[in-house]
């Protein structure tokens, strides 16, 4: 993708131009004299028309070089043009992998391999020219120093969030957003966590006040849980299953109604979630996570197991009924308040995929 050529190319065109600028003929000059329409010569002289043998021998007469002259010429610029087009070519996939998970893309079906990649990523990213000078620039917006744990890659974190721009413009019949009903579906959330399809009928009630709910894989390097992204005056949530467990998605979807109720003032209001990085340090994030421990209970179980030594599954159980919750969700929280060991009372957890709408592409 260099900007500067080695050579230029020069084909039987140009040698035309030149042997008419010589004589002092004009296009219209050489196509009496050929027989030939004013039109095919000027797309001779432009290089768009091959050289056939017949055209060659008739130059060959006119100009006294070899019709073996003419044939070579347009032969060998024919063939550069076919190297030069595959070296292009060959540096612009080279420049997409450096900033795009091509064949994770493939297998999840965001991309197909069958397609032209460049004509897919310029569409993909809604660009003219195979530049990637955006990303770089939207690096220090999205992700904080906390996100430069070795192996993460932020240019695939936005492709990610890319991906789910465009699925979300894909939404079909959105109400109209609602934020005092967003405000009391948050209070409620203790309750849905205990439903059987408690899953389900909260992604429908999101829905109904407006807020678009996403399922979209991770990709590999991203360490990604979710995130929260505005489709005109409504907001977006993204949700991506990294952990296939109830407790992380309710934790994961709280923490993101918090960036929707609190940040939509914000400069830069969209949020690429990553809690393995998380930085709390950081104010947004910091009152984002306040909000979701509010609204899962989690001080209420800290003081509940405050005094206790080991934690019983019969415990956890009467904490989950005194504070109207799911026993994942007090789980989850005493693993991750460092009160129990992540190998403890899974049992409460639960798989939480097949009550999410399918992700986008036809293999993911």
């Amino acid at each position: 993708m260099g900007k500067y050529k080695p050579f230029v190319l020069l084909g039987p065109g140009d040698a035309i131009k030149e042997e008419l600028e010589f004589y002092g003929w004009r296009q219209e000059d050489l196509a009496e004299i050929m027989g030939m329409s004013a039109k095919h010569v000027n797309q001779l002289v432009k290089n768009r028309a091959p050289v056939t043998f017949d055209t060659a021998r008739l130059l060959s007469r006119v100009f006294k070089q070899s019709v073996q002259f003419w044939i070579n010429l347009d032969t060998n610029y024919r063939l550069q043009l076919e190297e030069n087009a595959l070296n292009e070519e060959t540096a612009a996939k080279a420049l997409i992998f450096r900033y795009m998970p091509v064949l994770e893309m493939h297998k999840k079906g965001w991309l197909n391999k069958n397609d032209n990649l460049i004509a897919q990523v310029k569409e993909f990213w809604n660009i003219r020219n195979l530049q990637f000078d955006f990303m770089k620039e939207n690096v220090p917006a999205y992700f904080r120093k906390s996100q430069t744990k070795k192996g993460f890659n932020p240019y695939y974190a936005l492709t990610w969030i890319q991906k789910a721009r465009i699925e979300a413009t894909k939404q079909a019949e959105i109400n109209h957003y609602n934020e005092e009903g967003l405000y009391q579906l948050a209070d409620e959330i203790p309750a849905f966590t205990r439903k059987g399809k408690g899953i389900t009928e909260f992604i429908d009630a999101l829905n109904r006040n407006g807020v678009v709910f996403l399922h979209l894989p991770h990709l590999s390097q991203t360490y990604t849980d979710g995130a929260v992204l505005w489709l005109d005056e409504n907001p977006v949530i993204v949700y991506t299953a990294r952990f296939d467990r109830n407790d992380n998605f309710w934790f994961t979807i709280t923490h993101e109604i918090a960036h929707i109720l609190l940040h939509d003032d914000l400069e830069h209001n969209e949020f690429i979630d990553s809690f393995d990085l998380m930085d709390v340090s950081e104010k947004s994030e910091n009152e984002a996570d306040k909000f979701a421990r509010k609204h899962l209970k989690s001080d209420d179980i800290v003081r509940f197991f405050a005094d206790s030594i080991t934690c019983s599954k019969k415990k956890v159980m009467k904490c989950a009924e005194i504070f109207g919750i799911h026993p994942a969700v007090v789980v989850g929280c005493l693993q991750h308040e460092g009160k129990i060991s992540f190998r403890s009372c899974n049992e409460f957890k639960e798989s939480v995929r097949i009550h999410l709408p399918d992700p986008p592409g036809s293999n993911a």
